[in-house]
């Protein structure tokens, strides 16, 4: 339901600006900062979540705040990175932050607190920054254009506190460890015929979720002390207040991408996924077999207060065209898309057989009828 990225950094001396191929040899015996190929921790066209590995076609943005001792508050620190974007090296298999091509290196004093969030979009880069409660979005926007293929799967990381060199766990990298987090809700649909229907085919239509916040702002919520954790839905973390999204506003209607769909009509018809194009449950998938897996959409966490489910569906018979239908479900505030979860609705379609109770009226007498011969 939550998934957690590890990053790593290696470890240098200095920071150096010129790019790799204007260094001598004594300085390129100083490592430059980077930061190794983040690994995921699975959770329990189309939206894509980012799966198991991170995928080397992605770039994230990182800071580094440089402090004269341990972390003690936002405030004593001094920018050292400021949002530098992390580029993957096929060479030394990593990711190196750089700015206007040079890369960055250890300081001989002092240690350094980490940062990172994903992707390293435009939009992410207008929205984001880093203060004293650990990363902020501000009026981060989920696009209801169709297709669905350019939401964005929006991760945000722990503090990686107080680090002078590359120590970590080395799984799979060596260097220093910052784990990512899922900050929106992934949200998939499945649709299916509750049992066999002989002569009866349902075709699903459209798939639509009206009067859903489109834009909000984002807020880590992190206590302003060293080694202080996020605290979420699924996690406990140390500090006293919840990460969470606020100033939800901007209603619009999100519509599920290849929604026509002829249903299967059998008893042990399967549940078909609109977001795969076998229709089968999306598992993870890319060069290393788990770096993306399909969803619908991958919006805003929200009370879903006034959130409404359309779907529109027609029904036939071997005697008739199809005629339309439409099923409609306004969710209440009991309802919630929550950070780090992927909800999965689970259309079952089933119908009532049209019964006939036949009567017949009863003949009435008539008795004065008289024939004469």
């Amino acid at each position: 339901m939550k998934k957690s990225f590890l990053i790593a950094a290696m470890a240098g001396l200095a920071f150096v600006g010129c790019t790799e191929s204007e260094l001598d040899s004594s300085v390129k015996s100083q490592e430059a900062i980077s930061f190794s190929a983040p690994a995921v921790r699975p959770n329990t066209r189309a939206a894509e979540e980012i799966g198991g590995t991170y995928d080397k076609g992605l770039q994230f943005n990182v800071f580094g705040n440089w402090f004269t001792g341990n972390y003690t508050q936002f405030s004593n620190g001094e920018t050292y990175i400021n949002e530098a974007t992390a580029v993957y090296d096929a060479t030394g298999n990593t990711w190196y932050p750089l700015n206007g091509g040079n890369y960055y290196y250890w300081p001989k004093n002092g240690t350094i607190t980490f940062s990172a969030y994903s992707p390293a979009s435009n939009k992410m880069k207008t929205a984001a920054e880093i203060a004293a409660t650990g990363l902020v979005f501000n009026n981060y926007t989920v696009d209801n254009t169709q297709p669905n293929s350019d939401m964005e799967d929006v991760l945000f990381s722990e503090r990686a506190y107080n680090k002078v060199a590359s120590t970590g766990s080395n799984n799979p990298y060596a260097g220093v460890d910052i784990q990512f987090r899922h900050a929106l809700s992934s949200i998939v649909f499945t649709a299916k015929m509750d049992k066999a229907y002989p002569g009866t085919q349902v075709r699903i239509k459209t798939i639509t979720l009206s009067n859903v916040a489109s834009t909000a702002s984002f807020n880590q919520k992190l206590d302003d002390a060293n080694n202080e954790t996020t605290k979420l839905p699924t996690i406990a973390g140390t500090s006293e207040n919840e990460a969470a999204w606020t100033g939800h506003s901007n209603l619009v209607a999100y519509s599920v991408d290849n929604s026509n769909k002829i249903l299967e009509n059998a008893n042990d018809a399967a549940p078909w996924y609109f977001c795969t194009t076998d229709g089968k449950a999306p598992a993870y998938y890319g060069a290393d077999t788990n770096n993306y897996r399909k969803s619908d959409f991958i919006l805003i966490p929200q009370n879903l207060d006034g959130v409404t489910l359309t779907i529109e569906y027609t029904i036939k018979t071997p005697d008739s065209d199809e005629i339309d239908q439409t099923f409609t479900k306004v969710y209440t505030s009991a309802a919630e898309w929550k950070m780090g979860y992927r909800y999965i609705y689970n259309i079952a379609i089933g119908f009532n057989p049209i019964t006939l109770a036949p009567m017949v009226t009863l003949y009435e007498d008539v008795t004065d009828i008289n024939v004469a011969i």
